[in-house]
């Protein structure tokens, strides 16, 4: 399964970065940042939306 996969699982389970980035044995910058992205392609699609 691929890290980003993962790591929207283990978010939605409430796991915090901390945790997530020792889960998946990748810095804590690298999670907030998946994080972040992740976000922002979210926001983004449900402005999207909201437009049409």
């Amino acid at each position: 399964m691929s890290q980003i996969k993962q790591l929207i699982i283990l978010k939605r389970q409430g796991k915090g970065v901390k945790t997530i980035a020792r889960i998946l044995d990748i810095s804590k910058n690298t999670v907030k940042t998946y994080l972040f992205k992740l976000d922002k392609l979210l926001t983004g699609k449900r402005a999207e939306k909201m437009t049409i």
